[in-house]
C-alpha cells in the first residue's frame, strides 16, 4: 500500500490539485522532530535586546525583510542587535552574496555568524527568534527556538504558519512586511513579561506536538 507523506497542509493540497494522488492514500506528519534534549529551556535575559533568524543566507528565507526591519527597529532601540546565523549557499539562485553581508557587518545593520556549531548556544543569547520565510515544509528552527523558549515571529506562509498560533506562542505576520515585523519585535522587546509568557506556552506547545518521540511515533504507526 502507497502512502505519501506531507509535512503540512498546503503542501497536500497543491500535490492533490495537480496530481492523480487521492486523498486517502495521504498523511500529515508535521516535521521531522527535535530532540527535545537538546534545547533546553533557559530564562530570557532582559538586559539584552537580539533578534536572531537562523537559516541559509538565502533571500527566500526573507532576509531582506529581516535587514530592512533591523533598520527601523535601530532607529526606536539604538541597542537592539539582530543577527544572522547559517552558510551562504553558493549555486543556489536565492543566495545572498558574501560581499552583501559582509557590507551589512561592516555597517553595524545585521551581524552575520555564518554557520555555527552550538546552536543552542544561539537561541540561549536571543530574546526573539524570527523566520519571515517565504515559504517552508516544517521549520525546524521556529520548533527549536519554542524548546527553547523563546517567542517567534514568522509569516503567514505554508510550512511557517503550522508552528506558530499567533498571539500565543509568537506572532505571524504577512510576507515581506518589514514594517509590521519591526513594529512586533519592538513590542515584545519592551513586554518582558510577553516575551517570558509566549516563550513558556511555546515550549509547552512544541513538547505537545513536535519533539522527535511524537513524530517518529506517528511514522512507525503509518509503517505498521
Amino acid at each position: 500500500r502507497q502512502t505519501v507523506i506531507f509535512q503540512n497542509n498546503d503542501d497536500r493540497t497543491d500535490f492533490l490539485k495537480y496530481t492523480i494522488l487521492k486523498r486517502e492514500k495521504t498523511r500529515i506528519v508535521r516535521g521531522s522532530g527535535v530532540d527535545k534534549n537538546k534545547f533546553p529551556y533557559t530564562e530570557i535575559n532582559y538586559g539584552s535586546k537580539t533578534i536572531v533568524l537562523i537559516g541559509r543566507m538565502l533571500w527566500d528565507k526573507g532576509v531582506r525583510c529581516f535587514v530592512e526591519s533591523a533598520k527601523l527597529v535601530k532607529s526606536k532601540l539604538p541597542n537592539a542587535k539582530f543577527i544572522l546565523v547559517g552558510p551562504v549557499d553558493e549555486g543556489n539562485p536565492s543566495s545572498i552574496p558574501i560581499s552583501m553581508l559582509e557590507n551589512w557587518n561592516e555597517n553595524n545593520i545585521v551581524e552575520w555568524r555564518g554557520n555555527v556549531r552550538d546552536i543552542a548556544s544561539i537561541y540561549k543569547d536571543a530574546n526573539i527568534v524570527v523566520l519571515p520565510s517565504h515559504r517552508e515544509g516544517l521549520p525546524k528552527t521556529l520548533i527549536e527556538a519554542g524548546l527553547s523558549g523563546r517567542p517567534v515571529i514568522t509569516t503567514d506562509v505554508p510550512g511557517c504558519r503550522d508552528v506558530v498560533i499567533n498571539g500565543m506562542n509568537g506572532f505571524i505576520i504577512p510576507k515581506d512586511d518589514a514594517g509590521l515585523l519591526s513594529e512586533k519585535i519592538i513590542y515584545l522587546l519592551t513586554n518582558k513579561d510577553l516575551q517570558t509568557k509566549m516563550g513558556i506556552d511555546g515550549r509547552d506547545y512544541v513538547l505537545n506536538n513536535f519533539t522527535t518521540d511524537i513524530i517518529m511515533e506517528e511514522m512507525l504507526n503509518i509503517i505498521e
